[in-house]
């Protein structure tokens, strides 16, 4: 009735003059939550003065925790009109929002949080927003609603810093989830906010993780492996920005040095670079490591503590014991004993009178270069032998398993173990002493590196250099041969200034993010009509920033926002002129929904009942909402909406059709067009650190490799093709001079959290045409696939490559079939083969 009420007195107000009384005396005795709100509606729109007074009385008399969520919303709609209206009557209207904030509905609780942030910068106000936000992050239970929450901190991060600073350690508890996206970002939140009053509070937490990672069931799987470096990346940076808390952080961080997984390497890091900073610790943290070092089982980690032996030890004694420690390590020498040769060659049979080629068996291993480029190495091993000793710990075991790079390094650390012992004050004999056992463990390494009875022959790079770590040894009071020593500590000396001014740099460019320039337009809101329409767009966007704050997030790749003329330019024809229902689309891509306006056009003399728009999506994409029925006049037009919930990046093509009874009760159905969501609208730029680069692409399963085809003659022009493309931002910067030849990786990361990579490998032919390859890497086949797609279409400024769209393209990757949701356009293209191409 209400409804009726408000359809006949918008329509015509003479009918029911004295609707507005009718409806006030209706709202104050009405107890039903939703003929409240609809009254309450009729009143703003037909009488807002009545509506004010209204609430005035409701909060007086009662509870607005109680008053319902569909009502609570329909008040702070309510609210933001008429401060937009009435900008001046602000400090009215912002008790009521606290009143309305105190209400349990997730729903009622953020949009009244986002309220506030647009309307008051009072620390009070701000305090509560950032404390619902936090509580919708560590207690919803729908990860896309902590991901929403997790978006609103990291812009209250931007603009109100200090509110979140004391919310460091609530921010904290959203790592009680199992979504590993979701742990990453909350991390990536909370290292911008640390200070010097809650850096110690933070580490200790991050301890606390750590141990409890390390204690759940799947601790070995890769995501908790993941996990813990992750946290120990954020100790890392903890350690890096205040290290007075390194002595409470390194006991702890030893523990984990024998792990397997690549955190313990990042563990070494963190202790490599407290013992450069803070010398006090380095004699404690020196026998801790000599405690461990035979259970280690990390390579990398292996030579980082060889370096450090190198490097920190100063008195004879100390050095004395850790020769001893490594020769314990190697222990029994020789390193191919009889016993163990005996098991080793006892599998082999009759295959002991074959030549070394014929009694071995070929294994190819396929490295990356820095560059991207691929290297193949072929080494023989022996039939029978078992050259897997991924369960083996200890530097004797990667040695005989045919690691000679830790053996050069073994070497070198020897050598510069016996410098350091002819400078101190020990005496000769224990001078000569040190030097006979290290010469005697590199001449064993040399031995067994040269007989083949390893798991393969010392490589040439390896053999030189432990030969050189020889001559070191047994020369070490030469001036000469003293830099081998000093260098490699200067080198890190002088590296790790450069660390640190770039951690500045990006601190400094994140502080001056929000700087507005000197001779920027001031916009008034007020004055919206009299502007150009050069500023509309900024004025719009300042008008309606409330509505703005509470709405997801829309992804406009034109940067036009949405205006008018950006919603024309979505809008597609989904029916023919002739059909009796012409229908077109207006789609707006969201963050994590698709939302679609249609508009119907009823082209026949009849009047169509039970009209509906039924949707059906291909993809990751969930339909949200019912069909909606209408009645449509004769040549009437009709609006309808329909959201679409969207968990992931992948390109989607949605289906629909119209249903509607003819007059003649006859049910007749109109088929629309496909509507296509392009993978790009997900796709944003960002930055990484090259080693973090490096470690995602050694990890990321599908590879989707496209041959460069195009009419761009300069390098650098066709990388920032390619980042037009694909939404994808370059690591390094525009080389000063042009070579002839360029390799550059790009990275974007998807409004999920997704990452993708790509690496360009160019030259410059005679001709003057650019060759190369544009290798696309992602965890998913959909990202990797799409932008490649994407890239082999629109790498020409002209046209497409002859061939096809996606000429030159192959995907490789996965542990299944790979071809899964490609169309058959794609696929006369794209080669897909299984597994995982390294």
């Amino acid at each position: 009735a209400v409804l009726a009420m408000h359809t006949i007195y918008t329509n015509c107000p003479t009918l029911l003059p004295d609707a507005p009384e009718t409806i006030e005396k209706f709202i104050s005795e009405e107890n039903d939550v939703s003929a409240r709100r609809n009254a309450f509606n009729f009143l703003v729109v037909a009488a807002q003065d009545r509506a004010v007074k209204f609430l005035q009385q409701y909060r007086e008399n009662n509870d607005m925790n109680e008053a319902g969520d569909v009502f609570q919303l329909a008040i702070l709609d309510f609210i933001k009109t008429m401060i937009q209206v009435s900008p001046y009557d602000k400090a009215k209207y912002v008790p009521l929002i606290f009143t309305v904030m105190q209400s349990k509905n997730p729903a009622v609780a953020y949009q009244c949080a986002t309220t506030l942030l647009r309307l008051s910068s009072s620390p009070t106000a701000i305090k509560h927003a950032a404390q619902i936000f936090v509580n919708l992050l560590t207690t919803h239970s729908d990860a896309n609603v902590r991901l929403i929450a997790l978006d609103r901190l990291k812009d209250m991060r931007r603009d109100f810093p200090e509110a979140l600073q004391e919310s460091i350690m609530e921010i904290v508890r959203g790592l009680n989830t199992s979504n590993a996206d979701l742990r990453l970002q909350v991390l990536q939140l909370t290292l911008d906010l640390i200070t010097h009053k809650t850096v110690e509070a933070f580490v200790q937490a991050m301890k606390k993780e750590l141990v409890k990672s390390q204690g759940e069931t799947d601790a070995s799987s890769d995501s908790q492996q993941e996990y813990r470096q992750q946290i120990v990346k954020a100790i890392h940076a903890s350690v890096s920005r205040h290290p007075t808390i390194a002595p409470t952080v390194v006991p702890t961080l030893l523990d984990y040095v024998c792990e397997t997984g690549a955190s313990s390497y990042d563990v070494i890091v963190i202790i490599r670079e407290v013992m450069q900073k803070i010398p006090e610790l380095r004699n404690d943290i020196l026998q801790r490591l000599v405690t461990v070092f035979p259970l280690i089982a990390n390579q990398k980690v292996l030579r980082t503590v060889l370096w450090l032996f190198g490097i920190h030890c100063q008195g004879s004694e100390q050095i004395k014991s850790i020769i001893e420690q490594l020769r314990e390590a190697l222990s029994p020498l020789p390193l191919a004993s009889s016993s163990s040769l005996a098991q080793l060659t006892g599998s082999v049979g009759d295959q002991a009178e074959l030549s070394p080629i014929e009694a071995a068996k070929a294994t190819t291993t396929t490295t990356v270069r820095e560059d991207g480029t691929y290297v193949q190495s072929v080494a023989y091993v022996e039939k029978g032998r078992d050259s897997d000793n991924s369960g083996e710990v200890g530097v004797r075991a990667q040695i005989v398993a045919g690691d000679f790079f830790l053996a050069a390094t073994l070497a070198n650390t020897l050598a510069k173990l016996v410098v350091r012992g002819f400078k101190t004050h020990a005496s000769a004999e224990t001078k000569e002493e040190l030097k006979s056992e290290a010469n005697r463990i590199i001449h064993e390494l040399i031995a067994f590196g040269l007989s083949g009875k390893g798991a393969a022959l010392i490589d040439n790079d390896s053999h030189e250099r432990i030969r050189l770590a020889l001559t070191v040894a047994n020369n070490p009071v030469n001036e000469f041969l003293l830099n081998f020593v000093e260098d490699s500590h200067e080198a890190y000396n002088n590296v790790q200034p450069i660390i640190v001014s770039k951690d500045e740099d990006a601190d400094k460019e994140n502080a001056n993010a929000n700087i507005i320039r000197a001779d920027a337009p001031i916009i008034f809101v007020q004055l919206n009509s009299a502007v150009d329409s050069g500023l509309h767009g900024a004025l719009s966007a300042a008008a309606d920033d409330v509505l703005a704050a509470v709405s997801n997030e829309t992804i406009d790749s034109n940067g036009e926002g949405s205006n008018f003329m950006s919603k024309l330019h979505r809008v597609r024809q989904l029916s023919g002129f002739n059909d009796p229902v012409y229908i077109e689309a207006a789609v707006t891509v969201h963050q994590y929904d698709v939302l679609i306006e249609w508009s119907v056009i009823n082209q026949t003399k009849d009047t169509l009942t039970n009209l509906c728009i039924e949707v059906a999506a291909m993809g990751d994409m969930r339909l949200c909402d019912r069909p909606q029925y209408l009645t449509v006049a004769p040549f009437a037009t009709a609006t309808l909406k329909t959201s679409l919930k969207v968990s992931s990046t992948e390109t989607g093509i949605i289906y629909g059709s119209c249903l509607f009874d003819t007059s003649s009760q006859e049910r007749r159905c109109v088929i629309l067009n496909e509507i296509n969501v392009d993978i790009i609208d997900y796709i944003k730029p960002a930055t990484v650190g090259i080693q973090e680069f490096r470690s995602m692409w050694a990890l990321f399963e599908w590879e989707n490799k496209i041959m460069v085809s195009t009419d761009i003659t300069e390098l650098w022009e066709f990388i920032e093709r390619v980042t037009v493309v694909t939404n994808m931002k370059p690591l390094e910067e525009k080389p000063e001079e042009d070579c002839g030849f360029l390799s550059s990786s790009l990275y974007a990361r998807s409004v999920f959290g997704e990452d993708a990579l790509a690496h360009a490998s160019l030259e410059r032919n005679d001709d003057g045409r650019i060759e190369g390859v544009v290798r696309i890497r992602s965890k998913t086949q959909a990202i990797a696939l799409g932008l490649g797609e994407k890239l082999s279409k629109r790498q020409r400024l002209t046209g497409n490559p002859v061939g096809g769209s996606a000429a030159g393209s192959s995907l490789s990757g996965g542990h299944g079939k790979g071809d899964a949701g490609i169309s058959g356009d794609a696929l006369k293209h794209i080669v897909v083969s299984g597994g995982r191409d390294e």
